[in-house]
């Protein structure tokens, strides 16, 4: 009832796509120097450069089905990688990256690389049986029979997704407007190095469940080691076991609105309700898969060793109001 046909209806379907290729030169960076120098904190210098290649998509949709109702949905997609080209014209020169004191390794860009892809440990399980039995069982890369950060360690993740993504969608029927706002990241990492502190470190700190379920002579798992305060088996070192799947979707915003016949002398009056960070789905077991550095670096990215916050969830009863 009060719904009629328009005579034709209106629809538009828009799309665009963009490539690009980019190079960036001398990116501020410090300048590698020799360990000999005794230089603790290496001058800055414009050495870098980074090639970046990318696609973004986008498709949006007006449809007029009713005289009354109308809506449009816009989708966007975008991918992208990256790769340092150069570094001070020497091919094997790379930036590393720690986080912490002691400094544990989380990442490092070298050329050919990308930028901060996370380095470290590969871990194989737990070791089951003599001293070190319940401390990871890390690979042993170069066989020497010694675990040694320096030359066992390996690229074990990535920050930068396989794609991100968006989804707008906004409705008008009579006096009522709806709006939607979803995104996501899909093929990104997290190296989530708060778990040192939740499943190791022996404090006056909460704990994560998984402990629970932690290596012990009486629960021989091979998924986490044991629980005992980061003793001398370095477990804290950094590993593949620190590296999650930072996937999300979320629901940004979501808004309900109802514009008043005119009331009062009033032009326009709307009132609203809207809900900001609805919910999340995502894998990653920290606060937030959006997270940031632990450290301010240009070459750390996805780092997450605590200090941040979770988004809130939010909502607003709001009015709008025209003279």
């Amino acid at each position: 009832p009060g719904l009629r046909l328009p005579a034709p209806p209106l629809n538009t379907d828009r799309r665009s796509r963009e490539w690009y290729k980019r190079n960036t030169l001398d990116l501020i960076q410090p300048i590698p120097v020799p360990l000999a120098g005794g230089i603790a904190d290496p001058p800055l210098g414009n050495i870098g450069e980074i090639e970046n290649i990318g696609l973004d998509a986008t498709i949006s949709y007006d449809h007029q089905l009713y005289e009354n109702f109308s809506f449009k949905v816009t989708g966007i997609i975008s991918t992208y990688k990256n790769v340092f080209v150069d570094i001070n014209g020497n091919p094997n020169t790379f930036f590393p990256a720690s986080f912490g004191n002691p400094p544990v390794n989380t990442s490092r860009t070298e050329v050919g690389g990308e930028i901060g892809a996370f380095y470290g440990l590969i871990v194989d399980g737990v070791i089951q049986d003599g001293p070190n039995a319940g401390n990871f069982d890390f690979r042993d890369l170069d066989n020497s029979g010694d675990i040694d950060p320096l030359n066992d360690s390996a690229f074990i993740g990535s920050p930068h997704p396989d794609f991100i993504y968006s989804l707008n969608f906004t409705a008008n029927f009579k006096n009522f407007d709806f709006s939607a706002f979803l995104r996501g990241s899909q093929g990104n990492d997290i190296f989530e190095y708060t778990r040192v502190l939740t499943d190791f470190q022996i404090r006056d700190l909460n704990r994560n469940a998984r402990v629970l379920n932690a290596w012990t002579p009486q629960n021989p798992v091979n998924a986490l080691a044991q629980y005992n305060g980061l003793t001398a088996n370095d477990n804290a070192r950094g590993s593949s076991y620190y590296i999650q799947d930072g996937s999300y979707l979320r629901l940004q915003t979501l808004q309900l609105g109802y514009v008043f016949p005119e009331i009062l002398g009033l032009n326009k009056l709307r009132v609203y309700i809207q809900g900001q960070n609805v919910f999340t789905i995502t894998d990653y077991m920290g606060l937030d898969p959006e997270t940031g550095s632990a450290e301010n670096s240009g070459t750390q990215i996805a780092v997450d060793g605590g200090g941040t916050f979770a988004t809130p969830r939010s909502f607003i009863l709001g009015l709008n109001v025209t003279l």
